[in-house]
């Protein structure tokens, strides 16, 4: 999100002692490479104050972490491909096309994938998705996302999602022809169930905060 800065999951980040990132990784292949993949280290990066506190109902929500680098992350790219997000201007629309990204199980307890992966998914109103999901209650920095209720059933479909090892990603919206973070890889029940859609941290709500810490 900026030259030094990637945005994760504060849950991601709790405990570590350092954090590498790899970029320009499309095989998760330890022995072979991609042609512009590197990695950067970091032991610098600060959780959202208000993650762990549950006086607002969850301790998981305002899950956000920020980690920077001393190396210029573009500069750092052999083949100048690595692009940065830009930051939004504010939530998507119900029903926007977004999707997501990552190295996570492909189902519920399954195994990982070698390679990255990435679905579409749509972005939901708080109000549908607490009226047409399993879910009780969402909080205002709270986003869901997967697929909608197409079969008239009421309830939300399954069959699209982020899973296991998928935190911290991106939920990734085409907004005005720019690629926009909307929202971070947070939590969920299970991986792409029929009522629960996946939950993602926004990135709307943080941007103060982002701004103030960068």
């Amino acid at each position: 999100i900026k030259s030094n800065w990637v945005l994760s999951a504060a849950h991601c980040c709790e405990g570590k002692s350092e954090i590498f990132a790899t970029f320009g990784d499309l095989s998760d292949n330890t022995i072979l490479s991609d042609s512009n993949e590197y990695t950067l280290r970091s032991t610098t990066w600060i959780n959202h104050p208000e993650y762990g506190n549950n006086s607002d109902g969850s301790s998981q929500n305002s899950d956000w972490c920020l980690i920077k680098f001393d190396e210029d992350i573009l500069a750092a790219d052999p083949e100048g491909k690595t692009r940065m997000a830009c930051l939004p201007e504010s939530e998507p629309e119900h029903g926007d096309a977004c999707w997501v990204a990552g190295w996570g199980t492909t189902s519920s307890g399954g195994s990982m994938s070698r390679q990255l992966l990435s679905v579409g998914v749509n972005y939901m109103s708080q109000d549908y998705c607490v009226n047409k999901s399993f879910i009780n209650q969402v909080l205002p920095d709270d986003i869901c996302a997967g697929i909608p209720d197409l079969d008239g059933d009421a309830v939300i479909d399954g069959g699209k999602d982020a899973c296991q090892g998928d935190s911290g990603g991106p939920l990734i919206c085409p907004i005005n022809g720019r690629a926009v973070l909307s929202g971070v890889v947070s939590r969920g029940n299970g991986c792409a169930w029929r009522g629960w859609p996946g939950i993602y941290s926004s990135v709307f709500s943080a941007k103060e905060w982002i701004k103030a810490i960068i």
